[in-house]
Order: C-alpha cells, then sequence, then structure tokens
C-alpha cells in the first residue's frame, strides 16, 4: 500500500460512517425531546423511528390546535437494518415543519396503535394520550 490508499481509506470510511449515521440512525429515540428556535417563514424536520409493520405510527397529538408551524410533508425511509434485509425492522419518518406564525408552543408525538385497533392518528388527542417525544417550537419574526 502506498502512501495514498493510507491516507485515502481512513477518508473513505469516515465519508461511509458519516453517510449512514445521518441518514439512518440520526433520528429521535421514544422520550428525547427537543427545542427549535425559528423566525417565521422558515422550515425545520424532526426525524423519528416508525415500525408501521406493527400498526404503531408516529401521531401527532396536538396537531388541530397547533398554530405556529404547519407540516408540510413526510417521508419514510427504511431503517438501515431493513437495507440489510430484515423484513419489518421499520425505518425512519422525517417530518418537515414551516413556522407560520409568532408564538410559543409544544409539538406533542405519540406512538400510537392503529392498525389492528381500527383507529386514526386523529382518535388520539393529549387527552387520552401521553406524548412519547415533545418539541418545544419558538417562532420569531
Amino acid at each position: 500500500m502506498g502512501k495514498k490508499s493510507f491516507y485515502i481509506l481512513p477518508v473513505l470510511f469516515i465519508g461511509v460512517a458519516s453517510f449512514f449515521y445521518f441518514n439512518y440512525l440520526d433520528y429521535y429515540k421514544i422520550g428525547d425531546t427537543d427545542r427549535f428556535e425559528c423566525s417565521v417563514g422558515e422550515t425545520f424536520t424532526i426525524k423519528l423511528h416508525e415500525n408501521g409493520s406493527t400498526g404503531i405510527v408516529n401521531c401527532w397529538l396536538n396537531e388541530s390546535e397547533f398554530k405556529i408551524v404547519q407540516k408540510l410533508d413526510e417521508s419514510y425511509e427504511p431503517g438501515i437494518r431493513s437495507i440489510l434485509k430484515c423484513d419489518g425492522c421499520g425505518g425512519i419518518v422525517t417530518y418537515r415543519f414551516k413556522a407560520i406564525a409568532v408564538g410559543y408552543d409544544t409539538i406533542k408525538i405519540a406512538h400510537c396503535p392503529v392498525g389492528p385497533e381500527g383507529k386514526d392518528c386523529e382518535d388520539y388527542t393529549t387527552v387520552n394520550t401521553q406524548s412519547d417525544n415533545e418539541f418545544v417550537i419558538e417562532v420569531k419574526k
């Protein structure tokens, strides 16, 4: 091995490790909380693990009451174990939000059974369900 290989291999390893971390391991786990400060018009993302094949999905408990941000979209990416051929291992759901009004509030998300129960996320609220993740949002001008 030459000197170039000595330098290229660690850089390549760090690059691959960083790719997998940011794409498949960089998400909030159950019980995690965070705080977001943004201005009106700015966007931010929240990534959570979800395994819909078990009938458990992430539900935004207080979405109907929320006035300072709106959910723009959500996308699902299979997790690293799914890529390695583990069927039913779940993946990462990325929610993208946009700040639309000045204010202060908390996004409350719970992992809720929707499959066998015949329920939708709309059936779960802060009154009947305890949140698993809470994200404090402060929107400034």
